[in-house]
């Protein structure tokens, strides 16, 4: 067993030896899975999810609603961002956030950053109403189609 934060615990079961007979024949199907590990903390406020996995999914989602709220940025279905979140024991803060967001060649491209500082603002103020100690300041590092 293996324990991590808050008690959480996991299993692990590593096979590192022969295959069982027939387990060949299906390999080339379920080889392409992914590992994904994680863990719960202790925090209500953001569903005992990491705040940097909350904070993203948080994010995410409003960056997919700024397309139907604002049709004036003129963007498109694809998009995808980075959160960078630093922890010091007694707080945490987003020091670094990247959004590449996809945008028609004629879209406001100052408008699309001010909707994405706006926006991060919002999602920002409630992560501090969510995470005890979060700092709510907009980082110095906030990228938008890389300007």
């Amino acid at each position: 067993m293996v324990s991590g934060p808050v008690g959480a615990q996991g299993r692990e079961d590593l096979c590192l030896g022969p295959l069982h007979e027939g387990e060949a024949e299906f390999r080339r199907f379920a080889d392409d899975q992914s590992i994904v590990t994680g863990y719960a903390v202790d925090l209500p406020g953001t569903n005992f999810l990491p705040p940097e996995h909350w904070l993203a999914s948080r994010l995410s989602r409003r960056l997919e609603r700024l397309r139907s709220e604002r049709p004036d940025l003129l963007l498109g279905p694809d998009g995808k961002s980075i959160v960078i979140c630093e922890e010091d024991g007694n707080s945490a803060r987003l020091t670094a956030f990247s959004a590449s967001l996809q945008q028609a060649l004629e879209g406001p491209v100052v408008e699309l950053h001010r909707a994405v500082l706006e926006l991060l603002r919002d999602e920002l103020q409630g992560a501090a109403e969510a995470i005890p100690s979060f700092d709510s300041r907009i980082p110095d590092e906030v990228k938008v189609n890389g300007a």
